[in-house]
């Protein structure tokens, strides 16, 4: 392993199967290594082959280790070296570490989905039409992510498994203090189901307008997080706004109400005007789609 002396071996602290063990260098952190028997017949004390080695990770100090080490012992050596390999491929495209984590929560999401498929249950799609216009970047890695998975491990996974792959890479990102990615998808999905229960109807998830609306509303929310919200001095379009609009005012303020009820922020007259004018133009559209079914 690059970087340490061979006067330092790498020694085991405890033995999970015969591919993972726990081990550390000296008196530094213990780590999570695996290689194919690389665990074989070895005892707490014994000094691993560095050459058998294939992936390490240094656990986060907050991660409960016993569970781990249970989770871990139990694991088939073919799932955690697909899910590894996913992980690093993905952190190549996207050009950056996505974290210590982030292998242990989705080798415990593949085991279980693994399991589900074992058993033969099968649950309803998850669609998130939002999440690729919002992020990508991170959707397109899911999807090499759900194509290495099934590559590696001989199975094909349900059509919608890169949804949640996407979700984990995303709360794997953090976009500030206090902040995840994860989060700011989720509120934006709420805005989303709040503007359509209120109009009444399913925006067109494959138009441009609702790419546009999508994209609004993150970095709507994104200025909010940042205490950067638009402010004009001049009120006159916001006042011809609400006065000509007042449907899509009044759908407006119930984003408002839920924007306050989150952050405790009261929106400025020019993040409503800019509002009101997106949910007016989709809802034209909304309106427009809807008479050309009926002709």
């Amino acid at each position: 392993m690059p970087g340490r002396s061979a006067a330092m071996p790498l020694v085991v602290s405890k033995v999970f199967n015969n591919n993972v063990v726990l081990a550390s260098f000296g008196e530094g952190p213990e780590r999570v290594v695996m290689g194919r028997g690389i665990g074989f017949q070895k005892q707490p004390g014994n000094v691993l082959d560095i050459a058998l080695v294939e992936k390490t990770y240094v656990l986060d100090s907050g991660i409960d280790q016993s569970q781990i080490e249970s989770f871990l012992a139990k694991l088939p050596y073919e799932t955690v070296v697909a899910v590894t390999q996913a992980v690093s491929d993905v952190e190549a495209q996207l050009g950056r570490s996505l974290g210590k984590s982030l292998p242990v929560a989705l080798l415990d999401h593949v085991s279980f989905v693994l399991e589900r498929m074992g058993n033969g249950v099968v649950l309803p799609r998850v669609v998130m039409p939002e999440l690729s216009v919002m992020y990508p970047d991170e959707f397109a890695a899911a999807k090499v992510m759900q194509e290495v998975l099934e590559r590696s491990l001989g199975v094909e996974l349900p059509a919608d498994e890169s949804v949640y792959l996407a979700m984990h890479i995303l709360n794997a990102t953090r976009d500030g203090q206090d902040q995840t990615a994860g989060l700011l998808f989720r509120r934006v999905q709420h805005v989303i189901s709040i503007v359509q229960t209120f109009l009444g109807v399913h925006l067109d998830e494959n138009s441009l307008d609702y790419a546009r609306f999508v994209l609004h509303v993150k970095f709507f929310m994104q200025r909010l997080a940042s205490h950067s919200q638009l402010e004009k001095a001049d009120s006159s379009f916001f006042d011809f706004a609400r006065t000509n609009y007042p449907r899509s005012y009044q759908c407006a303020k119930q984003v408002e109400a839920y924007v306050q009820a989150e952050s405790g922020i009261l929106l400025t007259n020019e993040e409503m005007l800019y509002l009101i004018v997106h949910i007016e133009r989709v809802a034209s559209v909304s309106a427009e789609r809807e008479g050309k079914k009926k002709e």
